[in-house]
Formats: C-alpha cells, sequence, structure tokens
C-alpha cells in the first residue's frame, strides 16, 4: 500500500479543512504583529486559545487550556509573544530551543502539563513543518498504524520528542505527496489516522465474519461455499485457511481430474535404458494428509515439558524493540510464569503492565485456540505471551508455530462441482465422513497392495483430525446435479451473497468508484433477482467490479459493461424470447443507477 493510495480513498472532512485553512494564516500573521494579547482580533484570539475540547479550530478534540490557565498566560504575555513571533517568523526551520521554552512557560502555568494544548498552539504557527496531532499517543499511534498497513518508509518515531515525531512525519508526507499544498498536506496525518482506525475496525469486522466460517468448517471438517458468480468464494477460502495459520494445498476440479490425481495411481517412470515401468505415486489429497500426520503440532504433554525446560531455564529479561523490557520470573512450584513491563518514556521508567502466565495459558496461545474475549479480551496478554512463545522458539527449540502450523491444515477444491466427484473421491466418501476422521474411519486404497512397509498409510489410508477440505461451487454450473447426495450430506453448505462481500470493493477501488460501484451492483442485482429465470443465483457479485480499479479500466463503468458485464448477461438470458429487449432493460438499470436515477423496470 502506497500513501497515495490511502489519500485518494479519504472522504475529506472539508468544513474543518476550510476553517483551518482560513483561521491558520490569520493565526501567524497576528502573533508576527502583535505584542499584546489584547491587540489580536477577538475571535481569531478566542479561536486558539479560548475555545474548549472538539471546538477549538485545530484541536481535534486533543486539549485546551482551562479559563484559570488563560488567565495566568494572559498575565504574562510579554514573555510568551516574541516566543511566538519566532516560531511564526520560521516557517522553514523547526526552531526546537524555541519549542522547549514555551514548554515550560506553559508548564508553569498550567495545573497540568497540557502537552497536547502546548503542541497545538506550536503547530498552529507552523503548518508547513508541524501536523495537527498534538496529542502524543495519537502521534505514536500513527506512526504504528501506518507501520502496519504496509507504507514504505515510514520514520521511527521518537518518544523524547513530540516536535521532532511531528516534524518527521510532516516531512514524509510532504516527501510522498509532492503535488499537494502545504495546508492540504498539514491536514492528512489526521485524517490517514482516521482512515486506517476505520480500516483495522473493519478488519476486525471482517476477521469476525470469517470467524463465523472457521467455526462452521471447524465443526463439520468439510464445508462448501456455493454462491453467484463474482462473490470472492475463492479469495474468502484463501481468507479462511490464512486466519487458521493453516497448511494449505489448492485444487481445481475439472472433467479430466479422476481418482489417480487425488488419491493415488500408477504414473509412467522412465528407467535405466529408458525403459518405462509404473510405479504407484500418491495423490495430492493423500500427500497432503501424510504431511499432517508427519508434522502433527506440539500436543499438551510435549508442550508441558517444554514449558518446565524453559522455566528452569529463565532469562532473567527480554528487551522488546529496543523501547521496553520485560522482565521474567517463575514460582518454585514451576506452575506461573509472570512478566513486568518497565517501559523508558521522555527520561522516565514507567510501569506499565504486569501479567501472569500458566502453562495452559501459553498453549492456547500457541495453538492460537483462543476467541477474542478470552483472557478478559486483553490483547497485550496475547501479544507478551506470543512474545515469550518466541523466546522459547529461540532458546529452548520449541517447535515453531509456522512450522507446525497450528495443527490446522487446509485442503481447498475450487469448482468443486465441475469434476467427476465418485471417480474422483472412490472409497474415500467414508474416509473423509466428519464422524469417522483418524484412524477409526482408515480404509482400504485400490492400489493398497503396492504401498511400502515404512509408508504411514501402509495398514490403510485415513484423513486426520486436523486437516480440513473447504470447496467453492457456482450454483449455476450447469454440472451441479452430477454431484452425489452421499458426498452432499457429508459437507455443510454456506451460500455467499453479493452483499456479504462488499469490503472487496472498497479494499481495492477509490472512495467515489467504490460507492458508485456498490450502488450499481445493488439495482442490477435487484433486477436481477425480479426476472423469471433467474433469480438470486445469477446474481453479478462484487468481483466483477474490481475490474474499474487504475490498473485496469480506471472507473470506467461504460467498458466494464460493454467487456464484461453485458456478455455475461446475454449468457444468463440465451434462449430467452426477448433476450435482447431484457439485455437492453439491464443496461438501463445499469446507467441509471450510476447517475443516480432509480428507474422501475416492467417484469
Amino acid at each position: 500500500m502506497e500513501l497515495q493510495d490511502i489519500i485518494n480513498k479519504i472522504d475529506i472532512w472539508q468544513e474543518w479543512h476550510d476553517n483551518y485553512c482560513y483561521f491558520v494564516p490569520k493565526f501567524i500573521e497576528s502573533a508576527k504583529s502583535c505584542e499584546n494579547w489584547k491587540d489580536w482580533n477577538k475571535d481569531l484570539f478566542h479561536e486558539f486559545f479560548e475555545r474548549g475540547g472538539d471546538q477549538c479550530v485545530s484541536s481535534l478534540q486533543q486539549g485546551y487550556f482551562t479559563k484559570e490557565e488563560q488567565f495566568k498566560i494572559k498575565e504574562d504575555w510579554n514573555e510568551l509573544a516574541p516566543m511566538l513571533k519566532n516560531i511564526a517568523e520560521s516557517q522553514d526551520e523547526p526552531l526546537w530551543d524555541i519549542y522547549d521554552k514555551i514548554k515550560s512557560f506553559l508548564r508553569e502555568r498550567t495545573n497540568q502539563d497540557r502537552k497536547a494544548a502546548t503542541n497545538r498552539l506550536i503547530a498552529s504557527l507552523q503548518p508547513n513543518l508541524l501536523c495537527t496531532i498534538v496529542q502524543e499517543s495519537c502521534l505514536k499511534e500513527t506512526f504504528n498504524r501506518m507501520r502496519d498497513a504496509g507504507l514504505k518508509d515510514v520514520p521511527e518515531f521518537d518518544s523524547y520528542s513530540w516536535f521532532k515525531s511531528s516534524y518527521l512525519l510532516l516531512a514524509y508526507f510532504k516527501d510522498k505527496l509532492k503535488s499537494y499544498s502545504a495546508y492540504d498536506i498539514c491536514t492528512y496525518p489526521w485524517q490517514v489516522r482516521e482512515y486506517l482506525i476505520y480500516l483495522s475496525k473493519k478488519q476486525i469486522h471482517c476477521m469476525e465474519n470469517i470467524q463465523s466460517y472457521i467455526n462452521l468448517l471447524k465443526a463439520n471438517k468439510n464445508l462448501v461455499l456455493t454462491g453467484a458468480p463474482g462473490t470472492g468464494k475463492t479469495y474468502l477460502a484463501k481468507e479462511i485457511a490464512k486466519a487458521m495459520d493453516a497448511e494449505v494445498e489448492f485444487v481445481q476440479f475439472h472433467p479430466s481430474y479422476d481418482y489417480t490425481d487425488f488419491v493415488e495411481g500408477l504414473r509412467p517412470i522412465k528407467g535405466s535404458n529408458n525403459q518405462i515401468f509404473f510405479e504407484r505415486k500418491d495423490g495430492e489429497f493423500k500427500k497432503f494428509c501424510k504431511e499432517a500426520i508427519i508434522n502433527k503440532p506440539v500436543d499438551n504433554d510435549e508442550f508441558q515439558s517444554y514449558w518446565i525446560e524453559y522455566l528452569l531455564t529463565i532469562p532473567s529479561q527480554i528487551t522488546i524493540s529496543g523501547i521496553f523490557n520485560i522482565y521474567l520470573s517463575r514460582n518454585k512450584e514451576l506452575t506461573r510464569l509472570d512478566i513486568n513491563d518497565i517501559r523508558y518514556f521522555e527520561s522516565e521508567h514507567i510501569h506499565s503492565n504486569s501479567y501472569t502466565y500458566s502453562c495452559d495459558d501459553l498453549k492456547r496461545i500457541y495453538d492460537k485456540s483462543y476467541s477474542p474475549e478470552d483472557f478478559g479480551g486483553n490483547a497485550y496478554f496475547i501479544r507478551y505471551g506470543e512474545i515469550i512463545i518466541s523466546d522459547m522458539e529461540k532458546t529452548i527449540g520449541l517447535p515453531s508455530k509456522h512450522s507446525c502450523s497450528g495443527g490446522a491444515y487446509v485442503f481447498i477444491i475450487d469448482e468443486i462441482n465441475r469434476g467427476e466427484l465418485s471417480k474422483i473421491f472412490g472409497e474415500l466418501f467414508y474416509a473423509i465422513d466428519p464422524g469417522y476422521r483418524g484412524e477409526k474411519g482408515k480404509v482400504k486404497t485400490q492400489y493398497q497392495n503396492l504401498i511400502n512397509k515404512d509408508d504411514v498409510f501402509v495398514d490403510g489410508f485415513f484423513v486426520p483430525e486436523n486437516v480440513y477440505i473447504l470447496a467453492t461451487m457456482n450454483d449455476i454450473d450447469r454440472s451441479v446435479e452430477s454431484m452425489d447426495f452421499a458426498l452432499r450430506r457429508r459437507f455443510a453448505w454456506k451460500e455467499i451473497k453479493s452483499e456479504d462481500r462488499l469490503e472487496m470493493l472498497s479494499e481495492k477501488l477509490d472512495h467515489e468508484i467504490c460507492e458508485k460501484a456498490k450502488r450499481v451492483m445493488k439495482a442490477l442485482n435487484e433486477e436481477i433477482s425480479k426476472t423469471r429465470g433467474l433469480g438470486s443465483a445469477y446474481q453479478i457479485g462484487p468481483a466483477y467490479f474490481l475490474k474499474l480499479d487504475k490498473e485496469h479500466y480506471n472507473g470506467d463503468f461504460t467498458a466494464l459493461w460493454d467487456m464484461h458485464i453485458e456478455i455475461l448477461l446475454k449468457e444468463y438470458l440465451r434462449g430467452y424470447s426477448n433476450t435482447d429487449a431484457k439485455v437492453e432493460e439491464f443496461k438501463n438499470v445499469y446507467f441509471e443507477s450510476l447517475n443516480g436515477i432509480t428507474v422501475d423496470v416492467a417484469d
């Protein structure tokens, strides 16, 4: 992700932006010319010094001076005015010493250290050098969110100086957005922060949604995602497997795919003297199941052994990112691990957090077998637990979470109904049944007599408990009728609707194009659902509208209609007596909804 991509998606807070651009230049000029606070324009002075909370034009809900503090500052304005003037006259160079002097001046005249109000005052005088995020915790959060979003070259936050961090952040924005005006750039950091918070909340919502699919898959072992074309079923399947931290194998069924590809079969091998002979080879699914057995996760007893070994050799402290230290201790019974978190902030040691872990706590974090509300919903408890597990991997050789995949192995079958399923699965109909997973579901395969003695399936093939089958299927595929009822009952089925996957659009498209795409898709799908012979199974999914991104049609809805949507609808309506007329009705709905006009079309 690039910074410009985020800027393109931001819905500008225009009223605040316009007020800022109007008042700040006047504020700078007043600081240059007014020696006494009474010489200021009354409304302007009130705007920057006397309004409270979120009413300040440049505060963004981030701090103000109380009336008592304002009175003390006004009493000694003659000391403050020259410093404000120096800053106002230096629009190209930061004045670190002056910043600190103003900071000391205001701290002496306030009941609390009004850091945000002080930062806001100085930042309003140098919009070309300092950004509007004046709350120190918000500024640090912005650095972290930008880095977590994958933005490149984000500078390091300076925990000793808000001024230097603010300067670095604005310099970053100026470098990446060279074509923008200084006042636009100055207002963007806060808006980028707001957007990234929104994005984070949306991702949490998406993760909660994905968790529901994970729960369904884990409960049933086999799951089919079915729905209209373009609803992102394949992408969703991969996201589900990714969220499970699973090992993944992906295959796509087609009419030529058979048992030898999936389970096992005889394959030609060239031997000595160029002779050709046949050798039994595992198919994709059987190889995958074998890997799941060989790379099985650490069980409870094994983890208990690693736990005891770690506590007996526990280090006194672990340093994290050079910013704070985690101090470790244990009890004599080796049943408890205590963590104390000491942070170093602005030349002071701050005792931030302390947590206590049992072996079971760390095992659940290691396995990722917890829900968001577990551990009191404390994300820090989980984060520090992950740090300890990482240290256990480094110091005592605990198998990496990635190497054992959290125990989950997900076999994704794309377009499952396009294959001849009885031919592909063979005797595995029994073995894949959720009630017969593991060795109790062991079956003899067609080439059982050719399996080597050292093979894990020498006594018969079975599907391990930690293997999940996740398949996708289009409802309107004409070969759907070929799916056996015996196989159908061994899968759970989840319909994916077009409106379920709208986040696909907001992730890829600029804000304005995204909103238009949602509007067009909704109107078109409503008309498709009302059309006799079609219905919701023929709706058009958001994946089709992703072609509106910059790499393809760059917001050109006409090109999308001509090259994709119209052709698809004609295919849907093949055999209708009035195909051309109906396609024309769909076209009217498409383009009228694009322009924000509601159209009623007769059935």
